[in-house]
C-alpha cells in the first residue's frame, strides 16, 4: 500500500472547502426558516406532527449541520499552513529515508 500526498493541491482542496462551506452555509440558512413546521391544523394528527418536528429543527440545524459547517471552514483554513509544513519535513527528512532506503534488499 502507498501513500501519495501532493503538497501543492493541498491549499486548491483548501478553497474548495471553503466554498463548500459557504455555499452550505447559505443553503442551510435558508432551509432552517423552511423547515419550522407550519402551525398545527385542528386535528391530532398536525397537532402531533407539528410538536414533533418542532424539536427537531433545532437538533439538526444546532447540533449537527452548523457545527459541520465549522469543522468544513476550519479545515480549508489548515490545508495551506499543512502543505508548507509538509512539504519543509519532506524536504528536511529526505537524506534519513534514503540513507534508511539503501540499506533495504533491492
Amino acid at each position: 500500500m502507498s501513500f501519495e500526498i501532493y503538497p501543492e493541491q493541498l491549499p486548491i482542496i483548501g478553497a474548495q472547502q471553503a466554498a463548500n462551506a459557504a455555499s452550505l452555509s447559505a443553503t442551510t440558512g435558508a432551509m432552517q426558516v423552511a423547515a419550522v413546521p407550519v402551525p398545527a391544523a385542528a386535528d391530532v394528527v398536525s397537532a402531533w406532527a407539528a410538536g414533533f418536528l418542532q424539536g427537531y429543527q433545532p437538533g439538526f440545524f444546532g447540533m449537527t449541520t452548523a457545527p459541520g459547517i465549522a469543522h468544513l471552514a476550519t479545515g480549508s483554513q489548515v490545508l495551506t499552513p499543512v502543505a508548507a509544513s509538509y512539504t519543509a519535513t519532506d524536504v528536511a527528512g529526505g537524506p534519513a529515508i534514503a540513507a534508511a532506503a539503501s540499506t533495504l534488499p533491492a
